[in-house]
């Protein structure tokens, strides 16, 4: 029977030969770093997302490798109760997995569905070979938007102060604001500046981060070969090349660095990215499939802390035990199903939604009150509950987009 241990530095080759890539920014936050066997024929790494920079209270990611000549011993269950062990002592609510589709029959797909994970979306990842990168095409469009007064830059042309690295964060976060999120039931939280752009912006990277901007808004960025690489325009500038045009701007500063080849990594449901990739030239790859498996009794996803939990109701959620300091929540519809209006009732107060598309949230709370039109309760369709998957309060994490939260 194979040992199982804690992961050591030296077993870094042999984890890499079986296949897998270490997540090293994992083992800083609240994790579980294990291997089997030595050599190693089986890798473990479980993080409490929680804990992590974009943090998904309540939620436990896994990775979890058997190399091939060694499966069907029992190496697999072995580490998975580890995790599942990990994931009880920090009293999460869910666990998730991922694994790479190269065929129907992909084993790990056996292998979680025997242990109760279903699907929650897929990722496409795509590949581009930047020398024989045809760019020529493009170049009308980035005349038109200049003409149109779209500047480009990148933030190494900018001074490198405070304000602008609040400019930049900012930007990444209203560009994220409708990613397309297949109805996630956990919401993960927006990054905090303090604690994550600081960290990850360091002067070899500015370069690499194309920017747009419209008179002095930035509106557009791209950020590639960096920690948090990402391509994205703020909802209102959209459709109009912006994003091409920084990625063909990214690909070009690539391509003179010397760069070989560039990848990136999109949801499925991702439609107009996708779209933008396939005709820079992107290859695209088997698709990574992500799992989740509840892991509450009652089937349902939220969170445990603060003694309260959420059950649905035709036309609003009812929790049963909510602590009596949570009298005052807003909700943030930054998801774009969550557009019709509804109510929600808490403990006897009413909290109504008008159903603005332009994000502003709670327009009455009240302890005791109705709901100010039952209309609210009608219009409360699935896409609007899953943005009210978790009912958080002043104990728990900071704001997250898309679920109730205390104000």
């Amino acid at each position: 029977m194979y040992h199982i241990r804690p992961f050591a530095e030296k077993d870094r080759l042999a984890v890499e030969a079986i296949g897998v890539e270490i997540i090293d920014y994992w083992d800083q936050h609240v994790a579980l770093h294990l291997v089997a066997g030595d050599p190693v024929v089986g890798h473990l790494q479980v993080v409490d997302r929680g804990t992590t920079p974009s943090r998904r209270p309540g939620s436990i990611e896994m990775r979890l490798t058997v190399a091939p000549a060694h499966r069907r011993q029992g190496i697999g269950s072995r580490l998975y109760e580890r995790a599942l062990a990990f994931a009880g002592e920090r009293q999460a609510d869910s666990m998730r997995v991922s694994y790479v589709e190269h065929s129907p029959e992909e084993p790990a797909l056996f292998f979680l569905k025997q242990r109760g994970f279903v699907e929650l979306q897929r990722y496409q990842p795509s590949r581009l070979d930047v020398s024989a990168c045809d760019l020529s095409q493009f170049q009308g469009v980035e005349q038109r938007l200049v003409a149109e007064g779209v500047r480009f830059f990148t933030y190494a042309d900018v001074p490198d102060t405070g304000e602008n690295r609040h400019n930049l964060h900012t930007l990444d976060q209203e560009a994220r604001t409708d990613l397309p999120y297949l109805g996630d039931p956990e919401p993960s939280v927006p990054e905090p500046y303090a604690e994550s752009w600081t960290a990850k912006l360091t002067e070899e990277q500015f370069p690499m981060i194309q920017l747009a901007a419209i008179e002095e808004r930035w509106v557009g960025i791209s950020a590639s070969s960096v920690s948090w690489g990402f391509t994205g325009v703020i909802p209102a500038f959209r459709r109009r090349g912006i994003a091409t045009t920084l990625k063909v701007r990214a690909i070009r500063a690539a391509k003179e660095r010397g760069v070989q080849t560039l990848e990136t990594e999109n949801r499925a449901n991702n439609v107009g990215m996708l779209a933008i990739n396939r005709k820079l030239g992107y290859q695209f790859g088997p698709a990574e499939v992500e799992c989740i498996k509840r892991l509450r009794t009652d089937g349902s996803l939220g969170p445990r802390r603060g003694g309260h939990h959420c059950s649905w109701l035709e036309g609003g959620v009812q929790t049963d035990t909510l602590p009596s300091f949570a009298r005052f929540f807003s909700l943030s519809a930054s998801t774009s199903p969550c557009l019709e209006p509804f109510s929600i009732r808490v403990n006897g107060m009413s909290l109504c939604w008008s159903g603005s598309k332009s994000g502003s949230v709670i327009t009455k709370t009240s302890s005791g009150r109705q709901p100010t039109s039952p209309r609210f309760a009608r219009n409360m369709n699935p896409s609007s509950r899953c943005c009210l998957s978790k009912v958080m309060t002043g104990m728990a994490a900071p704001p997250m987009p898309g679920v109730c939260q205390p104000v």
